[in-house]
């Protein structure tokens, strides 16, 4: 006897058999009967598919493979092309940081210097331009009681007389250090590129300059590596000053 079961989501027909253990006959059964003799210990059971079932629930297992195959690959392209979002991300970030702690240093450094230019500013000339612009406007109202003969008039004029002189600033200096900035590129020599192994930076050259290399000035080119030093020692360089007019 047999009955329908679903096997892997398909309904097969499955044939139960029984008998005595030590018999040599199978004894066809219904399910009931069978489920009865699994638990007789003197009995012994059976169930099994035709074979011309074995060949739907082999292709309908086949079918489920192949599903489950093509989903598997679609979530490992999905998962590649996180790790790949997740990569170019990670690297926005670690250029970003770099941009970020770049502009804080320059930022920092800019700070520093302005307040300094500012103390130097009110060291020199703040006082003495203070005063002097006070005296000039009790010069121009000497008919009222606070203007020139006044003891305020005078008090003023004698800090005047003993404020230090503003202290002129020297000129910049025209030398540009090369660890500083590099003049502009007027040629590219060779491209970056790697030979035996090695990989060699671009190679610039300037324009005419004057340098200097620690002991003497000349005029001429600098010859640099990307991101190295120039050759030939040169410390520090300035661009080349006018001619002279004829006349």
């Amino acid at each position: 006897m047999s009955d329908k079961e679903k096997v892997n989501g398909e309904e097969v027909e499955v044939f139960y058999e029984c008998r005595e253990i030590g018999e040599g006959d199978w004894t066809p059964c219904d399910l009931r009967r069978y489920t009865y003799c699994q638990k007789q210990p003197e009995m012994d059971t059976r169930a099994f598919v035709p074979l011309y079932q074995h060949t739907r629930i082999t292709e309908a297992l086949r079918g489920e493979v192949v599903r489950i195959e093509s989903e598997w690959k679609d979530l490992y392209a999905d998962q590649m092309e996180l790790v790949q979002e997740r990569d170019q991300l990670r690297a926005e970030v670690e250029r970003l940081t770099t941009d970020l702690e770049a502009a804080n240093s320059m930022l920092i450094e800019t700070s520093k210097a302005g307040i300094e230019l500012r103390a130097q500013l009110a060291q020199q000339q703040g006082v003495p331009d203070a005063l002097r612009e006070a005296v000039e406007y009790l010069d121009d109202n000497r008919f009222n009681s606070i203007g020139a003969g006044s003891i305020l008039h005078m008090a003023m004029t004698d800090a005047l007389a003993a404020a230090p002189a503003p202290v002129q600033a020297e000129p910049a200096s025209p030398w540009v250090a090369v660890t500083e900035r590099l003049p502009q590129i007027k040629q590219v020599l060779s491209e970056k590129c790697t030979l035996e192994g090695r990989e060699i930076p671009t190679l610039y050259r300037s324009g005419m300059v004057l340098t200097f290399d620690g002991s003497r000035v000349s005029a001429g080119i600098i010859e640099w590596f990307h991101s190295k030093s120039p050759l030939n020692n040169v410390t520090h360089w300035m661009p080349l000053p006018a001619a002279p007019e004829v006349v």
